[in-house]
């Protein structure tokens, strides 16, 4: 943590410790209380829209900004030494900052000398409502939320839950009943009343269990710790450290009743009890064979929940990640994927490529059968005729094991073809491609010769355009690297100035790389722009790299205009920009178009630093993207101007940027 941050949470502790010292007698049981002031006849109308164990939530209009808000209330006839825990959720909460938490608007003393606070009105549906209606059969719902829908759900929980440790608070209270849904998509936590600061000491040395308002899901902010089915085990045990680590064993039980629309444990008071602090939760996968529930991610559920601590995901970001993988089609590593597993992801992420591969196979198969049914007519027909006749036999026998072995080996390199992933192929110092692209060939040209030696030369050639050298590399072995039948294209193919290939020739070349090796299809990209002089037209290169890097773009748009440098992209194909991390000096995929202005909106882009190396670019849209963080733009030299959505960043993440960006705020 940073200074701020240090005071940030100096001062939560502080008002903590405020609210929960007893032994201040000048002040009372209440000394937060009396800094409140009473609020005139602002809040009209009144509704009650939900009612828990300690407090109501109404809807309320607000008469000084014309709008209903959401207003919190203790119930009538609270003891006053509710007051102060009441008031601390109210400040605790509007301490956080973030677009999935719940904000708070104003705080204070309604006519009843009680304290109140109010925050946003969100109309839409609570995620205990949306899992209930799905349990109960409700088709409107079952279309509205399927799995994959209710996932991205969970991510934005994870997102504020994240957020929220990294501030060093915890919510200690997540359940579906506290997850606000809107009609737009928006998600919002809520109710942070059993919130604490990391390291806190609770007030009360004894946790009390188990009363009828834990049964019905209504939390009493100050009496008790958690929601039965969703708590952690160190939340019943007495003594027990509370932390980060709790609340992922919360978010474990919430994914839990994601993919079964079931509370994780079922039973009475007793039975709950038991299963939370033995851990004898049974898998979601096993409990509902009918609901066939992914195992990877009944994986990631029993991983969360463990009942060890240490044994649990080290942060909200690790699990995050793992339904992030399997949202995107990867293996999680809960699940310990075995070969297969990894072979049917890929399939599945690759569905175009494998068929059509499938149907070319199939289509030699059948004219392979076919050519051996003619064979043996001819002959039988042969043998019929005598000693010729069995001289062609044996002729035909030798061809059809000839046939045969060819069968064989085709296969295997079908089979290989389909397997391979990408050539090992050493890195590269791409803050100086030209030269360490050549110290790398000259390696391999004197290291002993041996198949992996061939092709990784192979590869380093057609990198650097000398495709007469993968062809005479290759030329000879029995099994050569399958760029040799490409290269024989492209070497007397005219070259430019700087002896590179044209544009539009270069394109063809790269083509021939399957998208999966996207490592290789980068280097072969920045080998070239470090020696390209004129990039009129390379748009379509750049195209087909950053395809190679986000599963191929069949659902996106990429639209570039050469004479303003501008280039939008569209579709949730659109994830990466750069390679993860951007290691090695790499710069954006986007870096030779030389941007000026670009425009992700509605893409799955969310990491900003992978806009590395756009040195001119000015403008950037950022609205309907899953982008966290802005900070990333102050390494861009020229930027100027960047447009969000309302509230699609809070001041805090906005004040982050140098003075001279210009932030436009557009629907």
């Amino acid at each position: 943590m940073g200074k701020s941050d240090n005071n940030r949470s100096e001062g939560l502790l502080d008002l903590f410790d405020m609210a929960m010292d007893e032994s201040d007698e000048k002040e009372g049981l209440s000394p937060l209380f009396s800094t409140l002031e009473a609020s005139e006849k602002r809040y009209l109308d009144p509704e009650l829209i939900n009612s828990g164990g300690m407090k109501t939530i109404s809807r309320v209009f607000d008469a000084v900004t014309g709008r209903y808000i959401a207003m919190a209330k203790l119930h009538e006839g609270a003891p006053k030494e509710t007051y102060d825990p009441f008031i601390c959720e109210a400040r605790l909460t509007g301490l956080l900052e973030h677009p999935n938490i719940i904000s708070i608007h104003d705080m204070g003393i309604d006519e009843d000398q009680t304290p109140f606070f109010t925050m946003e009105l969100k109309q839409g549906d609570d995620l205990r409502k949306i899992i209930s209606q799905k349990h109960s059969g409700n088709l409107e719902y079952l279309e509205k939320y399927p799995l994959n829908s209710v996932l991205e759900i969970f991510l934005k929980v994870c997102d504020a839950i994240a957020y929220a440790h990294s501030k060093g608070v915890v919510h200690l209270d997540i359940k579906p009943g506290n997850i606000q849904v809107g009609e737009f998509g928006e998600v919002q936590v809520c109710d942070w009343g059993l919130g604490k600061i990391i390291g806190k000491q609770d007030s009360s040395s004894n946790v009390e269990m188990f009363n009828p308002d834990w049964l019905n899901s209504m939390t009493l902010t100050g009496e008790i710790k958690g929601t039965p089915g969703y708590m952690a085990p160190e939340q019943v045990k007495d003594g027990k450290e509370k932390n980060e680590t709790t609340d992922i064993y919360a978010l474990g039980c919430l994914l839990y009743t994601i993919l079964t629309n079931s509370s994780p444990i079922d039973g009475g008071t007793d039975e709950i009890l038991e299963v939370t602090t033995t851990g004898r939760m049974i898998p979601p996968a096993q409990r509902f064979p009918k609901l066939n529930v992914p195992h990877s991610l009944s994986a990631v559920v029993m991983k969360a929940v463990s009942l060890d601590q240490n044994e649990r995901y080290d942060s909200v970001i690790a699990l995050r990640k793992e339904v992030y993988n399997y949202l995107a089609g990867f293996a999680t590593s809960a699940e310990n994927a075995s070969f297969l597993r990894g072979l049917t992801l890929l399939y599945k992420r690759n569905k175009l490529i494998c068929n059509v591969t499938f149907i070319l196979s199939l289509v030699i198969i059948i004219g392979s059968a076919q050519f051996i049914i003619n064979l043996n007519k001819k002959t039988a027909e042969a043998i019929a005729a005598g000693q010729e006749a069995d001289e062609a036999r044996k002729k035909a026998e030798s061809l059809l094991i000839e046939n045969q072995n060819e069968q064989k080996r085709v296969a295997a390199l079908g089979i290989q073809k389909d397997l391979i992933q990408k050539t090992i192929i050493q890195q590269i110092d791409y803050s100086k491609p030209i030269k360490s692209v050549a110290d790398k060939v000259a390696d391999f040209e004197n290291r002993p010769p041996g198949d992996a030696q061939m092709n990784i030369l192979s590869e380093y050639y057609y990198i650097q355009q000398r495709y007469r050298e993968v062809y005479e590399l290759n030329k000879d072995r029995e099994k050569p690297y399958y760029l040799f039948k490409h290269a024989p294209k492209f070497i007397d193919v005219p070259r430019t100035k700087s002896g590179l290939l044209n544009i539009d020739d270069f394109f063809k070349s790269i083509l021939h790389f399957n998208l999966r090796q996207r490592d290789m299809l980068e280097k072969a990209m920045v080998w070239d722009t470090a020696n390209r002089k004129n990039f009129q037209g390379y748009e379509k290169v750049v195209k087909l790299v950053l395809s190679g890097w986000n599963n191929g773009l069949k659902d996106s748009t990429f639209d570039y205009s050469p004479s303003t440098k501008s280039l939008s992209l569209s579709g949730a194909d659109f994830k990466i920009l750069g390679t993860e991390d951007m290691a090695d000096n790499r710069n954006s995929l986007l870096a030779p178009l030389d941007l000026v202005s670009l425009d992700i909106r509605n893409t799955q882009i969310h990491d900003l630093s992978q806009l590395r190396g756009l040195n001119n670019l000015k403008e950037l849209d950022v609205r309907h993207t899953l982008v966290p963080d802005l900070e990333p733009l102050n390494q861009l030299p020229a930027i100027e101007k960047v447009i969000v959505l309302p509230k699609q960043f809070s001041a805090r993440q906005i004040k982050v940027l140098k003075p001279s960006i210009q932030v436009l705020v557009q629907d």
